[in-house]
C-alpha cells in the first residue's frame, strides 16, 4: 500500500521538474551551469536593433511571453520572430501590394541562427534591421557584460 502511494507522489515531482524547464532539454536549472539569455533592453533599442522574439530553441517551442532564459552551455539553435510592435504596425489593408513609404513592409518570416554559449555569461538577443520599416532584418546574441 505505500509503494502506491509513493510512485503517483514521484511522478507527480518528475513532472514538476519537467514543467519548470519546460520540457526542452536545452533548458537548464538554476543550480546547474548556464548561460544567461535575455531580449534587448529598451536602452539597447535604435535604428538598427530591435527586440524579437525566442520562438524556438532546438526545434521545440518556447513560451511567448518569456523574456530571459537560462540555457544550457553548448551549441544551440535559436529561432526568432520580430516582436509585436512590428506586427502592431503591419498594414494589411487591400492595397497591401501597393507601395507606401509609410508603411512597414516587414520580413515577418521565423529566422534561425546556432550559438555557442558558454557558461556563467549573459547574452542578448535581438534584431539587427536595415531600415525602419523592418524589411531585412537579421536576428543575432552577443555577449554582454552583467554590468551593463
Amino acid at each position: 500500500m505505500r509503494m502506491s502511494a509513493i510512485l503517483p507522489f514521484a511522478f507527480g515531482v518528475s513532472l514538476l521538474g519537467a514543467c519548470a524547464t519546460g520540457g526542452n532539454p536545452a533548458f537548464a536549472e538554476l543550480d546547474e551551469p548556464h548561460a544567461v539569455l535575455r531580449e534587448l533592453l529598451q536602452g539597447d533599442i535604435d535604428s538598427t536593433h530591435q527586440r524579437t522574439r525566442l520562438v524556438r530553441i532546438d526545434g521545440q517551442a518556447v513560451a511567448g511571453t518569456r523574456r530571459t532564459f537560462l540555457l544550457t552551455p553548448g551549441t544551440h539553435t535559436l529561432a526568432f520572430e520580430l516582436d509585436v510592435d512590428a506586427w502592431k504596425e503591419f498594414d494589411v489593408g487591400p492595397r497591401a501590394s501597393d507601395p507606401d513609404p509609410g508603411r512597414l513592409y516587414a520580413d515577418l518570416n521565423e529566422k534561425s541562427i546556432e550559438v555557442d554559449l558558454a557558461a556563467d555569461t549573459l547574452y542578448t538577443f535581438g534584431a539587427r534591421v536595415e531600415d525602419d520599416r523592418y524589411v531585412d532584418w537579421e536576428p543575432f546574441v552577443v555577449e554582454r557584460d552583467e554590468n551593463d
